[in-house]
């Protein structure tokens, strides 16, 4: 364990960095049960040359510190972090070996509790593939169903969590491999949707077939998406073109709305979890943008964290904004610019223990800990 502390202002914004001592790309928020009252966030290293190391990171928000757990991992080089949504102590990583053949594998592993100082890591079970796998993700509500794929085919999983097994459940093929995939949260999680190439792909989770497409997200590629939490149908996707884009699934000819923030790749897009009209993006400009979706956000009509968000467009267009609405009708775009890193930053993730804590993570291994402006905080709850 390790107990490092270092605080950076910028234009009147502070975060706490946390050093690697190796390149890293692989971060994610843990959640799950036994809840920690502080955000946690676990990244993985990569280097060929020395042992990889599996890190859990604690934050603690009154003393800006960061409290890290250092796991050493001499399997491999990191390339993806997915923790159980609904236990703490799930992970599924995906994985490059340090040698022999040099395919990405898929690995499921046992996390020790964080207040366990000399725990180990626990290597549960591989996932058998026939390629690279390219992506994976939970099913957000059922915690023995996940979802990966390698360069042709999609695959559902059953894990067996006593014997901590896993089998392949159903499979599909895909056209145009796969850059990532993200369930919905909604209707129990019965669709997901996979960036494939320039489009993006819906799926109904119980049969694997295709159930909408957007063709041509992004001019050189998608990168990555993510569903709104709080509103069932849209979702928003990051690409090669430097855009980040809002999209209705039913009526997907065209986005709801275009942010063009970054000046090169975005690498990431995350909603808050609660807050949707608050978003998160990443890029190969070295930066971490908070962007405002007020005009596509469930909270502009007072529904924020309401249930399924199984909202309307066709009621939404009957109503009206009272005075007490204006304040939170804002224009949409840019709220803050984070240019605490100096490598492109692969992945930014919103805590899963508070709402207004979020991670960044650069290729050069610098995590970074930051808060939503106090001012748009206020803002949103006032």
């Amino acid at each position: 364990a390790a107990l490092r502390r270092f605080v950076m202002a910028l234009d009147g914004l502070s975060g706490v960095v946390h050093g690697l001592e190796f390149q890293a790309r692989a971060l994610a928020a843990q959640g799950g049960e036994p809840a920690s009252e502080h955000p946690r966030f676990i990244v993985g290293t990569q280097t060929l040359r020395n042992e990889n190391q599996l890190q859990v990171l604690e934050f603690d928000d009154e003393n800006d510190t960061i409290e890290s757990r250092v796991y050493g991992h001499p399997a491999g080089e990191f390339w993806g972090l997915h923790p159980n949504p609904q236990r703490a102590d799930l992970l599924l990583a995906r994985i490059s070996p340090t040698s022999g053949p040099k395919r990405i594998n898929a690995v499921l592993y046992g996390l020790p509790p964080f207040e366990e100082e000399n725990g180990q890591l626990i290597n549960h079970t591989e996932l058998a593939h026939d390629s690279d796998v390219c992506c994976a993700a939970w099913h957000p509500n059922k915690v023995s169903v996940g979802a990966t794929a390698e360069a042709n085919a999609l695959h559902l999983w059953d894990f067996e969590m006593e014997h901590k097994t896993a089998t392949i459940n159903t499979t599909a093929s895909l056209d145009h491999g796969c850059e990532a995939v993200r369930w919905s949260p909604h209707h129990n999680g019965s669709t997901f949707g996979t960036a494939n190439g320039c489009s993006v792909q819906i799926w109904d989770a119980r049969t694997l077939k295709k159930s909408h497409c957007i063709e041509r997200a992004h001019d050189g590629g998608v990168r990555e998406l993510d569903f709104n939490p709080n509103k069932q149908y849209y979702l928003a996707t990051c690409g090669n073109d430097g855009k980040i884009k809002f999209w209705d699934q039913r009526t997907a000819n065209a986005p709801l709305l275009v942010l063009s923030e970054h000046t090169h790749w975005v690498w990431s897009v995350r909603y808050n979890h609660f807050h949707d009209q608050l978003v998160l993006s990443s890029g190969s400009d070295n930066s971490v943008v908070l962007s405002n979706v007020a005009s596509l956000s469930s909270d502009i009509y007072g529904d924020v964290g309401g249930g399924d968000g199984d909202d309307d467009d066709d009621d939404d267009a009957g109503r009206s904004s009272s005075p007490s609405d204006e304040k939170r009708l804002q224009t949409d775009g840019r709220i803050a610019l984070f240019e605490e890193h100096e490598d492109s930053v692969y992945a930014v993730e919103w805590s899963a223990a508070d709402p207004w804590v979020f991670a960044s993570l650069s290729f050069d291994g610098r995590v970074v800990i930051n808060r939503v402006p106090r001012d748009v905080k206020y803002d949103i709850l006032l």
